[in-house]
């Protein structure tokens, strides 16, 4: 580990020497900037970047407005939405978020990622906006790294802001699942963050934004360094299967800026015969961990199509209405009507609604109505299942109903794993 933290600082330095001067003419913060935050004014250049912090903070306040909405950075909380390395508090809040969201991708890649979305409101500047969790850390790893394009600090937060975005992407919520505007009752109309569509949409164009900033900027040799870090933390882990959601995702973005780097083309035969033999190599090392994360993804799925099959008692749901009757006709009329496997024994009928529902003809006529239930059974093994079926009464014309029926099962069957 020393070894590798030498070569990393060693990495770092030559990466300042060889880009000094190739770099962009320096910005200077505003005055603005200068008065609400002492970083604007820092000199030093920190370990695992490039530039000093005072050249960082200028570059954010001249980021693309509508991509990187949180302007300026030093207003109030805004300043969680970029990495201003010298407030702890922040600092932390970065890492956190990225902790969580490896935690929770990790659990739950292959599975539904119903539990990605954390709103945060109230943001300072931006009126009642509720932002999901990940949105600070994404726009903070982007913004940085248009900041600093050469340095290995800054290409790491990225590489978190990319994979954030994957799962992000994958959880989407559309605009249905919640309001765009909070009505206040003093007739005040705030906005809500953008539906998820739109803003994954906006997070995808900042990343192509940043990786065309990265191919014109970066070194080749930074790439390499960055890909063979993510491979050999890959190496390090004991178990393959730890983390390796992210893993992928970040040596998937990784691999690909590498293979798509200017000096592929335009470098002379030595410099892209590297190049070239280095992409191979990656290539290779890639299709590793891209196969360990569909098997994770495979094993994932397969777990939760179990459980999904599966239920405890505790989770058995609770009748919308009781009436000993229709309970009684549903349950023998379950046993009778040859949709259950033969020598299985009815014991419960749940009632699942407590209205009914109708069905018409062509000429909107009611033909039927129906009601829904649970029906538990035992089978010949001894193990106990709870199916959906559907039960009518046919329309005898006026009030009047026929006989209760069996209508039709449902596709929901599930094993009780601890009935008794």
């Amino acid at each position: 580990m020393k070894t590798n933290r030498l070569f990393f600082a060693f990495l770092c330095a030559l990466l300042v020497a060889v880009t000094a001067s190739a770099q962009q003419e320096k910005l200077k913060p505003s005055a603005a900037a200068i008065a609400a935050d002492p970083g604007a004014s820092e000199q030093t250049v920190r370990e695992g970047f490039s530039k000093p912090t005072c050249e960082i903070r200028a570059a954010y306040e001249h980021l693309d407005p509508a991509l990187f909405i949180y302007q300026p950075y030093y207003k109030g909380d805004n300043r969680y939405f970029y990495y201003v390395e010298a407030e702890t508090n922040v600092r932390e809040f970065h890492d956190n978020c990225y902790a969580w969201f490896l935690m929770k991708a990790q659990e739950e890649y292959g599975v539904r990622w119903t539990a990605i979305n954390v709103f945060i409101g109230g943001i300072p500047g931006q009126g009642d906006r509720q932002v999901p969790y990940g949105e600070h850390t994404m726009h903070a790893g982007f913004a940085e790294v248009m900041a600093d394009p050469v340095s290995s600090q800054t290409f790491n937060h990225f590489l978190r802001a990319c994979s954030i975005l994957e799962v992000s992407a994958l959880c989407a919520l559309s605009m249905k699942d919640y309001n765009r505007e909070v009505r206040h009752p003093d007739g005040a109309v705030t906005k809500l963050v953008e539906g998820e569509s739109d803003r994954i949409a906006r997070y995808r164009r900042m990343r192509a934004e940043t990786e065309r900033f990265i191919l014109a900027n970066s070194p080749f040799g930074l790439l390499e360094f960055m890909a063979d870090w993510i491979w050999d933390r890959y190496q390090q882990r004991q178990n393959k299967n730890q983390f390796v959601v992210f893993d992928y995702f970040e040596y998937q973005e990784a691999f690909s800026l590498l293979a798509s780097h200017p000096d592929l083309t335009w470098g002379n035969e030595d410099v892209k015969a590297k190049c070239e033999a280095t992409v191979k190599k990656h290539k290779k090392q890639f299709d590793e961990v891209n196969a360990k994360a569909l098997e994770y993804y495979g094993d994932n799925a397969r777990k939760a199509d179990q459980k999904a099959r599966e239920m405890t008692m505790d989770e058995m749901p609770k009748p919308a209405m009781s009436d000993a009757n229709m309970e009684a006709q549903m349950k023998k009329l379950a046993a009778s009507s040859g949709h259950l496997s033969s020598g299985v024994t009815v014991l419960k009928a749940i009632i699942q609604s407590t209205g009914w529902s109708y069905d018409r003809d062509d000429l909107g006529r009611i033909i039927d109505r129906y009601k829904n239930a649970y029906i538990v059974y035992k089978t010949s093994d001894g193990k106990v299942h709870m199916v959906t079926m559907s039960f009518k009464q046919d329309s005898l014309g006026g009030n009047s109903w026929g006989s209760l029926t069996a209508r039709g099962l449902g596709l929901d069957n599930r094993t009780i794993i601890d009935y008794k």
